[in-house]
């Protein structure tokens, strides 16, 4: 589902008040405290780069981000990301998923930012944290940062050869 369709109204009411020319990422009706919607830390290893944001609701910093990484839709998706927002009481998967882990899991796989306020931690495929910052972070250097990762590299070539391949085809996949 695109970033730009999801309805902030549940979590963000602060985002509500945007222009619609700033559409912006919104969390899905379903959070972590649905049992059947439960995720761990340990379901996005090897396949998922997560995004974890931390703020409150009506923050500034993330209605920031949330606009940032609304204008690359694409460029999330191409490299495996999972957004998820963790606001005092529950965690919204936001991009790339459908569920969340609870606050629990997050804080304790990734540790909890250690003042409130806001606060982004990219983890990496091999679930490590490979960022943290305390001010909204572009796509554009989010991207240069993963696109550096050793793992993303071994995945751009693969994509380099599968392309090669299909050209040597004609342009047809088997």
């Amino acid at each position: 589902t695109s970033l730009r369709r999801r309805a902030c109204r549940a979590a963000c009411g602060a985002l509500a008040a945007l222009s619609t020319s700033s559409v912006v990422l919104a969390p899905l009706a379903r959070a972590s405290d649905a049992p059947d919607a439960m995720r761990t830390a340990d379901d996005y290893r090897w396949e998922h780069r997560v995004l974890i944001i931390w703020a409150a609701r009506d923050s500034d910093a993330l209605v920031r981000q949330l606009s940032l990484l609304s204008a690359d839709e694409a460029g999330l998706t191409e490299r495996d990301l999972v957004v998820l927002q963790v606001s005092a009481d529950r965690v919204f998967a936001l991009f790339g998923d459908d569920a969340a882990p609870s606050i629990r899991e997050i804080s304790s796989a990734y540790g909890a930012p250690a003042a409130s306020g806001f606060s982004v931690r990219l983890i990496g495929k091999d679930g490590g944290v490979k960022l943290t910052a305390d001010a909204p972070i572009t796509p554009e250097d989010l991207f240069q940062l993963i696109d550096a990762m050793p793992m993303r590299l071994q995945e751009m070539r693969l994509q380099e050869m599968r392309g090669q391949e299909i050209r040597s085809r004609g342009g047809r996949e088997n």
